[in-house]
């Protein structure tokens, strides 16, 4: 099995290594700006692509994982990209978080070229990366996701075929991404406004966690990020605005109000205007600690 994997970031780069030490040993061909992380992945027994079109041609399935749409489109129409090399019976498989709309048009590109898409967003964050056990949203052609189960098994353990329809995937994974960010968003507040009253913060998380306002930011961004004052991996604030961004627009066009999402997302505007936006998007906190003039950390 040939794979093709662009987008070698912090989850890039662990769903490579899952690819490389998995079962089916396949060949992979990487390719990302940063060389330092295609001269890392390589090390491992990745090999280096120049350029996007190379990895098509050495490739029956392509993962890409990138930011932003307009990266995708980039990789895959751009110069030396993707579409100049793909072949006929060959996979795209989007695996990032992007535009319904961006991933449709690319959708009927590669038709001409008799080449297939999935969009196929994860869930789960590099914790979930790194086990292989992300949650995979995909849609497309139902045959074609079929040649692709064997590698999503390997990369992630709640799989969905969402729909036939291209665009459906990322839908989906939007539309997840908001309430995550809203939700972060009133933890954040919360965590701040139990400092305040004086609360120890570790005692409160303790109990918010067996009652009614666990949640994923509660039980890992609050004692993964904030209580360690680590900001600098994760999920960044940058992308938790884009993929908030791509919801709220949705539910704009559809004429579907969303008041607290366009609230939360401020506060990912507010973090990259504080030139926080490449920090995890949990770094909001100290937006609101400075305000307040509290730190949210366990007590020594």
């Amino acid at each position: 099995m040939n794979i093709g994997f662009i987008g070698i970031g912090n989850m890039g780069s662990l769903m490579c290594k899952n690819l490389l030490k998995s079962e089916c040993r396949p060949r992979v061909t990487v390719y990302d700006k940063v060389l330092c992380n295609v001269e890392a992945i390589c090390q491992l027994g990745a090999v280096k692509a120049e350029t996007p079109r190379e990895v098509a041609q050495n490739s029956e399935f392509i993962i890409t994982m990138l930011p932003e749409s307009s990266n995708m489109k980039e990789v895959v129409l751009g110069k030396n990209g993707v579409v100049e090399a793909i072949k006929p019976g060959h996979i795209i498989v989007d695996m990032g978080t992007g535009s319904p709309t961006v991933i449709r048009e690319i959708g009927q590109i590669l038709a001409e070229k008799k080449a297939f898409i999935l969009d196929a967003p994860v869930s789960g964050g590099v914790g979930k990366a790194a086990t292989g056990e992300l949650s995979i949203m995909a849609s497309g052609d139902k045959a074609t996701f079929d040649k692709c189960h064997e590698i999503f098994t390997i990369l992630g353990k709640e799989i969905f075929h969402i729909s036939t329809e291209v665009g459906t995937g990322h839908t989906v994974k939007i539309i997840n991404n908001l309430v995550q960010g809203v939700n972060l968003a009133a933890i954040c507040e919360a965590m701040v406004l139990a400092v305040k009253a004086g609360l120890d913060p570790a005692m409160f998380l303790d109990i918010l966690n067996k009652s009614s306002g666990e949640s994923y930011a509660s039980r890992i961004k609050v004692p993964g990020f904030i209580f360690k004052r680590e900001f600098s991996t994760g999920f960044k604030a940058k992308l938790q605005h884009k993929d908030m961004d791509l919801a709220t627009t949705l539910a704009k066009e559809l004429k579907v109000p969303v008041a607290m999402g366009n609230l939360a997302k401020e506060y990912y505007m507010a973090a990259m205007a504080a030139g926080k936006g490449d920090m995890d998007a949990s770094v909001i906190v100290t937006l609101l600690e400075d305000i307040t003039g509290v730190t949210v950390k366990p007590t020594p």
